[in-house]
């Protein structure tokens, strides 16, 4: 029994939302979206996703690995520069980011062409208040870009863009140097239920454990 109780203490420590292991791998799907995404990202437990940056103005080199954290606060979100359109963010991701980063990840954008998924990077920066432009061209710099780029309404994408996101399912992916004594650039991961589920399911098994350890 005692295995049992152990094995769900374990659950609920691998459950835990705020770090999902060490290191991680980041480079670039297509580099012709420099110096924004779609990134590819490989976590060292195995994980696989595609992600953005959050901000427009931190840099990191892509093809390298990084050690990180998830959180739902973007580390030190204004280094390299304040955002500028909405100091109701702050270090928080905006509701219009999570959305459009939720369309991204369930299919959304799955025949889009990679011109279309460079300017989503663009309206992500955009929505957390950075002025959405890169070298080349192509600037969003209003809702109404936004919606031409990326063919969709406003009232699509979410009807409070710029406020903080409160759902806890978008977080944030903050890169740090292997040794975590350097901030480098944050992205975009999803946490499953924000991590309750899995969370609830490790309280639930360590529970079950202790309480068959009990009646043994």
């Amino acid at each position: 029994m005692k295995k049992v109780m152990i094995l769900g203490a374990l659950v609920g420590m691998l459950a835990a939302p705020a770090v999902f292991g060490n290191t991680l791998s980041i480079k670039w799907v297509d580099s012709s979206t420099s110096p924004g995404g779609p990134f590819s990202v490989v976590l060292d437990n195995g994980r696989q996703f595609n992600t953005f940056c959050i901000e427009q103005n931190e840099t990191f080199s892509p093809g390298q690995n990084y050690s990180y954290k998830v959180s739902e606060t973007i580390d030190s979100g204004n280094i390299g520069g304040a955002n500028t359109y909405t100091p109701n963010v702050g270090t928080s991701i905006a509701n219009g980011t999570a959305t459009l980063y939720l369309k991204y990840v369930t299919g959304g954008f799955a025949n889009a062409a990679i011109g279309t998924l460079k300017q989503l990077q663009r309206a992500i920066w955009f929505l957390q208040g950075y002025d959405g432009h890169t070298s080349g061209g192509g600037e969003i710099s209003t809702l109404n870009d936004v919606q031409a780029f990326l063919g969709t309404t406003v009232s699509d994408i979410h009807n409070d863009v710029f406020q903080k996101y409160n759902g806890g399912q978008v977080q944030a992916l903050n890169l740090y140097s292997l040794d975590g004594n350097t901030l480098e650039q944050s992205h975009l991961i999803v946490v499953p239920d924000g991590g309750t589920t899995c969370a609830l399911l490790g309280v639930a098994l360590a529970g079950l454990g202790m309480a068959r350890r009990k009646m043994s």
